[in-house]
């Protein structure tokens, strides 16, 4: 075990009162860039689109993002399906990647 008490170990010590002078007040404001603004375009709302889903394909309309991703690929769509069952639910979420833009 390591002993303090020899001469010369206060100013090593991480409780030193040299070493207590130069730390950073834990209340003051640290300020951080703000982010970025996203160089990409998302799928614009009312877009038709289709998406395979297991042995099914989807299709729906693009309502807006869900939320935004670093890519159009990543981010994730809010999307109203045209042909979903009365005990599923209108609106899924989809990925930019799995959708395909259709032309109806």
């Amino acid at each position: 075990m390591f002993n303090w008490s020899r001469a010369g170990a206060a100013r090593c010590h991480p409780c030193s009162s040299a070493r207590t002078e130069q730390r950073i007040p834990k209340h003051e404001e640290i300020l951080m860039p703000t982010k970025k603004a996203p160089s990409f375009e998302t799928i614009p709302a009312g877009t038709a689109v289709s998406w395979h889903y297991r042995s099914a394909i989807g299709h729906g309309t693009v309502t807006g993002v869900h939320k935004r991703g670093t890519t159009a690929a990543n981010t994730m769509y809010s999307i109203t399906e045209h042909d979903h069952h009365p005990s599923e639910p209108a609106i899924v979420f989809h990925s930019g990647k799995a959708l395909t833009r259709t032309g109806k």
